[in-house]
């Protein structure tokens, strides 16, 4: 789970339980940050910071807005081809 808060509900409880949180460091994990564009002229989802694993993939929904098209996208600075 990559979420920072995350929770469990007991629904009709019955009887004692015990619950444990485990965490690890996200070392093997790497950010990726989706800079939002112009308000109005397109969409770029899912945005915000996302965590992913080494050697996971992630994958991003480019759309322009009505009267808009897409120009280019830039990872890392650099102009890259879209599928």
């Amino acid at each position: 789970m990559i979420n920072d808060i995350a929770t469990y509900i007991f629904e009709d409880v019955q009887r004692d339980h015990t619950i444990e949180a485990l965490f690890k460091r996200l070392d093997d994990w790497f950010l990726i940050t989706a800079i939002p564009p112009i308000p109005g002229t397109g969409e770029l989802t899912p945005e915000g910071v996302t965590a992913v694993p080494k050697g996971g993939n992630q994958m991003y929904m480019i759309r322009a807005s009505a009267g808009y098209e897409i120009d280019r996208v830039l990872v890392d600075g650099v102009v890259v081809t879209l599928t």
